[in-house]
């Protein structure tokens, strides 16, 4: 497993518009505490690159319990791409319109992603039908 050494940190912007949100994508439950990243250095699937600035690869959870010891679920292929999809989701419901980075990043990620998110970042489909 390699180290978690982020060199990819969210910008103001990214951070920004998570704002109106209220919950944990993890726990569901109000109050979320950190932005984490779905992939990091240390996951299996981590590609290098600047796509992972996306505020897709982003997710309000908890730091505690839900981050900070719980590195085992994070990482689990099941939970990575449930954040996945919570976040697109999610951000989708905010209004949020995906950018030319978010499409980098579901393009080296796409086999993460169900097909409707796919859809939606890359050919601007509404995510309606899956909210």
């Amino acid at each position: 497993m390699r180290s978690s050494g982020l060199r990819n940190r969210f910008s103001a912007e990214s951070r920004s518009a998570w704002l109106g949100w209220h919950s944990c994508l993890l726990c569901r439950e109000n109050g979320w505490t950190d932005l984490h990243h779905v992939i990091s250095p240390s996951l299996r699937h981590y590609r290098d690159g600047s796509h992972n600035q996306s505020i897709l690869n982003s997710c309000p959870i908890h730091n505690q319990p839900c981050h900070v010891g719980n590195e085992a679920t994070l990482g689990d292929d099941r939970t990575v791409r449930f954040l996945l999809r919570q976040a697109a989701i999610s951000l989708a419901s905010l209004g949020y319109v995906p950018r030319q980075l978010d499409r980098n990043f579901v393009r080296a990620y796409c086999r993460l992603y169900d097909e409707d998110v796919i859809n939606w970042v890359c050919g601007g489909v509404p995510l309606d039908a899956i909210w």
